[in-house]
C-alpha cells in the first residue's frame, strides 16, 4: 500500500491506482478505482502493444497511457505486478508514466 499511496501523492491528476497479478487479480487499490474492469482493460491493450513495440524495435514495454480531454489512463509493469491507474485531463501524463514506470520497476 506504500507505494500506491506514495505514487499517488506524487501525481495530482490521478484518482485511483492498482496493483494487480500479471493474470488481472487485485492486489491492493488505493483512490477511486475499479481494479478489475481497469486491468482487463490494460492486459487488452498490453496485447495489442506489445507486438507493436517489437515490429519497431522498442525493447521491452514497461508501461503505455492514452490521454484524452477528460480523462487519463496508465498501465505500467513490474516483474511480478500489473500497475495501474485512473486520473483527470493533463497536459503532464507521459511524464506521470514516466514517474509510475521508475516507482515500480
Amino acid at each position: 500500500m506504500d507505494k500506491l499511496k506514495k505514487l499517488i501523492d506524487l501525481i495530482p491528476s490521478i484518482k485511483g491506482l492498482a496493483r494487480l497479478t500479471l493474470e488481472g487479480r487485485s492486489v491492493e487499490t488505493v483512490g477511486s478505482i475499479d481494479a478489475e474492469a481497469t486491468g482487463a482493460m490494460a492486459l487488452a491493450g498490453t496485447r495489442a502493444l506489445v507486438p507493436t513495440a517489437r515490429a519497431f524495435g522498442l525493447g521491452e514495454l514497461r508501461g503505455w497511457c492514452v490521454s484524452t480531454s477528460r480523462t487519463a489512463f496508465y498501465a505500467a509493469f513490474s516483474p511480478n505486478d500489473l500497475y495501474v491507474g485512473v486520473g483527470g485531463e493533463s497536459k503532464k501524463t507521459e511524464m506521470y508514466l514516466r514517474n509510475i514506470v521508475r516507482q515500480v520497476t
